[in-house]
């Protein structure tokens, strides 16, 4: 009789979070990668907060085009263009394993630049994409979707639609009267879903809601696709709704501070691109089993 054995690896792995937008490192960089789809099958159980709970684990792996290939995977088990938060905790997680403080990352939005600076990680995100094809929205034009009113189940928004690495919906509590003015009250699991899931958007859309609190601060509640849900923090969504606040002209600093609930975004315009800073918190090393 013939006896059919399982075969099973212990991988290691690394949790901390930016702003405690949590993740899972695997480190990749000295084996062979795992599949495709392994990769979903792990984020989908691991990402459980039953099981272990993360935002999105974040597989490292060789690139032919930078220092390291970061390839990010949510709850749902799909695979995310960019994560400002991820970045910049994987940068943190090779400066303390080979000692650079300057590199670069390649993601599914392209080669992102990573540079400590005084004991922050800056991100050059680039610029802010807002045609239509871009973000991506169903058009029939090039349309740039800024400020503009669509209406979303029975409730029509003023929404601005870019892409910061990520696509994103951005709502100013100015130019609506939802809730004017409190964002604590806003329903983000309903209103979030409700525009996560509209049929503009053909690989779904982040969503934020966003308060001015003065000329250089906003605050800001994001519903994150694959999560589906709300997140403490969004390190896109932060990048995109200041540069949606400034396309608007509702701020006129050059570093605004973005005030997320788990902590406290940094984004400088600099040479028309957007720069993203944060600093990350390493929690615990363990071991999984695949």
């Amino acid at each position: 009789m013939q006896i059919n054995k399982s075969v099973t690896t212990l991988i290691e792995f690394e949790k901390g979070h930016t702003c405690h937008n949590d993740f899972l490192i695997m480190d990749e960089l000295d084996r062979v990668p795992m599949t495709t789809v392994k990769k979903k099958e792990i984020a989908v159980k691991y990402c459980d907060r039953k099981i272990l709970g993360a935002n999105d684990i974040l597989f490292l792996e060789k690139s032919s085009v930078a220092d390291v290939r970061m390839r990010i995977f949510e709850p749902d088990g799909t695979e995310a263009f960019m994560c400002g938060n991820g970045i910049i905790y994987v940068a943190d997680y090779l400066r303390r394993k080979n000692g650079f403080e300057k590199m670069r990352i390649e993601t599914l939005a392209g080669v992102r630049e990573v540079s400590l600076q005084n004991g922050i990680w800056v991100v050059d995100m680039g610029q802010l994409k807002t045609k239509a094809w871009e973000v991506p929205i169903k058009s029939e034009r090039n349309d740039i979707f800024i400020n503009k009113q669509i209406k979303v189940g029975f409730k029509k928004f003023n929404i601005s639609i870019v892409n910061s690495g990520e696509p994103h919906a951005v709502i100013f509590l100015e130019k609506n009267s939802l809730y004017y003015n409190d964002l604590d009250k806003i329903n983000v699991e309903l209103f979030g879903r409700m525009i996560r899931e509209s049929e503009l958007f053909p690989v779904g859309v982040n969503v934020n809601f966003v308060q001015k609190i003065n000329e250089r601060t906003i605050a800001v509640r994001t519903y994150e696709r694959g999560v589906e849900g709300e997140t403490y923090a969004c390190g896109t969504g932060s990048v995109a709704s200041v540069g949606v606040a400034r396309l608007l002209g509702l701020l006129n600093s050059e570093e605004v501070e973005v005030v997320n609930r788990g902590g406290t975004h940094h984004v400088e315009f600099s040479d028309n691109r957007l720069l993203l800073k944060g600093v990350p918190v390493t929690l615990y090393r363990g071991m999984i089993e695949i």
